[in-house]
């Protein structure tokens, strides 16, 4: 009887060990899976963005297309070392010139982009003749399809100074694929001896977008109420083992 008696307080102990190893392995588990859910961003993020914004004195990686008669695009320098991109007419006839400097970027989405902005100086810097006319100037984002957005446009009739402009183009980023920032200038002189000149400078698009870890994708996909589910589950497991340790240890 004394035998039976420690051979059933050995197999208790021995289930009370099991028992503890199950928890803390389920724990573990649980631990790490939760764990995924508010994981700080640990991946990685891909940064493309428009080459030479502050712009050279050859504009290199800018391209730039013209329509009408009197327009010229080049670059000139405002200080010793910083260049501008500029687009002038002296025409007065009645046509519209137009004047447009651009660059294309590739850009993949990845798993997420976290953010898009478009930044850029401009001026006009020359206003001779412009008389009843007036200056058009508009920022445009082409998307891989084709697809023409006019990010920021304003019209002026008189000279003005340098100045900064930055928006948010988030919401424009969605495919992979070729981005083209194009800055348009539409000049209108009318009197009769014209020289109306728009300089631009800082132009760029920047887009950040990210790879998620695996531990991210993972808790991405299972998605917070499925943790909640899979620890009832956990818990209920575990209570049932605790039940059939007690019961076999009452048997004894």
């Amino acid at each position: 009887m004394g035998r039976l008696c420690q051979r059933g307080q050995a197999a208790a102990v021995r289930g009370y060990a099991v028992l503890l190893v199950i928890i803390v392995v389920l724990a573990y588990a649980l631990t790490e899976i939760r764990s995924a859910t508010i994981e700080e961003r640990k991946g990685t993020t891909n940064t493309y963005i428009t080459r030479n914004s502050a712009i050279d004195s050859t504009a290199t990686h800018w391209e730039n297309a013209t329509a009408g008669t009197g327009v010229t695009v080049g670059t000139e320098n405002i200080t010793a070392t910083d260049w501008v991109l500029f687009a002038r007419s002296t025409d007065n006839d009645a046509e519209i010139e137009n004047a447009v400097w651009y660059q294309t970027i590739a850009v993949k989405l990845n798993d997420e982009v976290t953010s898009a902005a478009l930044k850029f100086k401009w001026a006009l810097a020359e206003n001779t003749g412009l008389g009843g006319g007036n200056v058009a100037l508009k920022v445009m984002l082409t998307n891989p399809a084709g697809t023409d957005y006019t990010i920021w446009q304003t019209t002026v009739t008189a000279t003005s100074d340098s100045a900064a402009i930055e928006n948010d183009v988030k919401s424009y980023i969605t495919a992979d694929g070729d981005y083209t920032l194009k800055l348009r200038a539409e000049l209108n002189p009318q009197e009769l001896t014209p020289g109306v000149k728009v300089q631009w400078d800082d132009a760029s698009l920047t887009v950040d977008s990210y790879v998620e870890t695996l531990g991210e994708t993972v808790a991405k996909e299972t998605g917070p109420s499925s943790l909640k589910v899979f620890a009832l589950l956990l818990l209920v497991v575990i209570i049932a083992i605790i039940a059939v340790v007690l019961r076999a240890i009452g048997a004894l």
